[in-house]
């Protein structure tokens, strides 16, 4: 059997060695010794280096036709019916004015009882018609957490189907902290119950509260960082997203230094803050450029990596960047009305119908609907890049409406990230 080497492979050195890391499988090896310094080929492997290495993702047999297998994956992502992915938004209304946020000039609602009934009732037709086997629930706003009676309905209408039919479920909800104390986390019975909750920072104590501020004044930082060891003294899962700009890099560090601090340790990733929707974000805040967050990312997670901090430094196979492109994907906001972009959420012309609609009739603008699921990432230059793996060309959004480049942060210098995996963890698996 003949082999050749994995397109998706990226070969670095560190401390002396040669490594490779393939973005299809995530798995790292150090070369031989005796390959250094070298080309080499898979004729240079013995067979049972060559099993290991086949095993691995790095050689692949000779008629592979690799990007034709990835697209495959991708078109079966996009169009399985196995898996449904819910988002549903009970609230619009929001504690905080953060000036960058991607919901500036939406109207705030409130989801009625209503349209909480239709969302469960074409869950429930969905789950039953489609025989789902995977249900992910996404829980934001807003801010959920305003709306605690309608979070607490949300989670155990979900459970009651599951318990009807069998199916999987993974529940992940996004606040911005302020309201997830003790006596809210047993309310809702959320540790245990959600598998993950996201909290964001925007900087470390002033600079956070200068963006992360109250609609009536005063800042939020003590009140968050007091929730956020409440969450994870009860047992809840957390994850910590810094919004990461040019105005609070400096700082990202000293939040750091603080969870290094805690008993109990989140999970530390950081955000992009880049304009959306056009609502002049990055005046205020100054947002940093692909390739400026890509350098600027890196050095955090080093940081953090050397401090014990959870993190992925390495990205993850991805056929579908998100479920905006997936046929069985669905955003729905406090009216009903339907999305698949979470960033274009309660902005009506861009809805593709609304859940009270009669059953036939629910999608009622298919250019909407099928906008971002029938954009093609094989049809652009992305197709031969070793990151289509990880990346499969980006956010559509972006690429639809042609702001930049929607490269991952990991294509500017995918070998450092792959290095302070090997600091943290070792040098293969």
């Amino acid at each position: 059997m003949k082999y050749k080497f994995s397109k998706y492979n990226q070969e670095f050195r560190h401390k002396g060695g040669r490594y490779l890391y393939n973005f299809y499988t995530g798995a790292i090896a150090e070369l031989p010794a005796d390959a250094v310094g070298g080309e080499i080929s898979p004729g240079d492997y013995s067979p049972e280096e060559l099993t290991f290495l086949h095993g691995k993702g790095f050689v692949v047999q000779e008629e592979v036709d690799e990007v034709k297998r990835l697209e495959f994956m991708h078109l079966a992502g996009k169009f399985q019916s196995s898996s449904l992915g819910l988002t549903v938004i009970p609230t619009l209304e929001c504690n905080f004015a953060c000036a960058y946020c991607y919901e500036n000039g939406v109207k705030q609602a409130a989801m009625d009882k209503n349209v909480l009934d239709a969302i469960f009732s074409f869950a429930d037709r969905k789950i039953r018609k489609d025989a789902v086997k995977d249900v992910h629930l996404n829980i934001l706003g807003g801010e959920a957490l305003l709306r605690p009676e309608l979070v607490g309905e949300i989670l155990d209408r979900m459970e009651l189907l599951r318990d009807k039919y069998g199916f999987s479920l993974a529940i992940q909800m996004i606040t911005n902290g302020y309201f997830l104390d003790g006596a809210m986390i047993d309310r809702l019975r959320l540790a245990g119950r959600v598998r993950q909750v996201q909290v964001t920072f925007d900087g470390f104590g002033d600079s956070h509260d200068r963006v992360r501020r109250q609609r009536g004044g005063g800042g939020s930082f003590g009140r968050i960082l007091d929730n956020l060891r409440a969450a994870m003294d009860k047992g809840l899962t957390l994850a910590v997203r810094y919004n990461l700009t040019e105005s609070n890099f400096q700082d990202a560090k000293k939040l750091l230094r603080l969870l290094c601090s805690l008993e109990k340790k989140p999970f530390i990733y950081f955000g992009h803050v880049k304009d959306y929707k056009n609502t002049g974000s990055c005046k205020s805040v100054a947002c940093m450029t692909r390739a400026r967050y890509s350098a600027a990312d890196l050095e955090l997670m080093r940081c953090a990596s050397d401090l014990g901090l959870r993190t992925d430094c390495l990205p993850a196979l991805s056929y579908n960047h998100c479920v905006a492109d997936t046929v069985n994907g669905y955003t729905i906001d406090p009216r009903g009305d339907l999305f698949k972009c979470w960033n274009d959420v309660g902005r009506r012309e861009l809805s593709f119908g609304n859940i009270l609609a009669p059953e036939g009739e629910i999608i009622s603008r298919e250019e909407n609907f099928y906008g971002h699921i029938l954009s093609d990432p094989f049809q652009t230059s992305c197709r031969e890049c070793k990151l289509m793996p990880v990346c499969t060309g980006g956010c559509p959004m972006e690429r639809k409406e042609g702001k930049d480049k929607a490269c991952s942060k990991h294509k500017f210098q995918s070998d450092e990230f792959a290095k302070i995996y090997l600091e943290a963890r070792g040098s293969a698996r």
